[in-house]
């Protein structure tokens, strides 16, 4: 029952995340809400990934991200807004590892790093920034998730609706920097924070000491 307009602008430059904003603008007269959720995937052994190949990615996922939140949030905070920012993720850019994903997998740990800067430099106009990390059967997916899965609504899109709708509304405005995991309906919180440290050495570290004592942080061999 919603209201849409298109915008055919291809995401990955300043000028392209200007010209989006400005669409909207144009369309509906005013800005709340800003959802970054282009994304496109190659996979290639890391000796053998091309540069165009990586150059595409990093600039629809990463960059086109930064170009979108950079117009929106200019938008948002001189119109005194408080508006909310949502970024894309992946598990590839926190704790999983897919083999053939360098690209896809370093644009979306910048999405992390990025998504917590905004969030800080947003508090005090009241913007916020969150970033979800969802598992879900689309087009891009397909190919790593394989044609079947136990539950057929299990790895739907439209499962994640609530989540997005929940951090768009006034209702989640102590909630910004987060990132959120999403997978067959379960939420949790993606990290990449230190966990645990070892004691400091005041002399420093002699390199068998630290043969001895990083496998502690590494944990157990698998």
């Amino acid at each position: 029952g919603g209201e849409a307009t298109p915008s055919l602008e291809p995401v990955g430059t300043v000028a392209a995340g200007e010209a989006i904003v400005r669409t909207a603008l144009e369309a509906f007269g005013r800005l709340d809400v800003l959802v970054n959720n282009a994304g496109i995937t190659a996979s290639h052994p890391i000796e053998a990934f091309p540069e165009d190949a990586w150059a595409r990615i990093v600039a629809v996922h990463l960059t086109g991200t930064f170009a979108c939140a950079r117009a929106a949030f200019a938008t948002m905070r001189t119109a005194g807004r408080r508006g909310r920012i949502l970024n894309t993720t992946s598990g590839a850019g926190l704790d999983h590892v897919y083999p053939g994903a360098a690209a896809y997998a370093a644009a979306k740990g910048g999405v992390v790093s990025l998504t917590r800067v905004i969030a800080a430099e947003g508090a005090p106009h009241g913007i916020t920034c969150n970033a979800i990390a969802p598992l879900a059967r689309t087009r891009m997916s397909t190919a790593f998730l394989g044609a079947e899965e136990e539950e057929p609504t299990a790895l739907d899109p439209a499962a994640l609706g609530p989540l997005v709708v929940y951090l768009a509304s006034e209702a989640s405005a102590g909630v910004s920097g987060a990132v959120f995991t999403f997978r067959r309906g379960r939420i949790g919180i993606g990290r990449l924070d230190v966990r645990e440290e070892i004691a400091p050495r005041d002399a420093g570290w002699t390199l068998d000491e630290l043969h001895a004592r990083l496998p502690m942080l590494l944990g157990p061999a698998g």
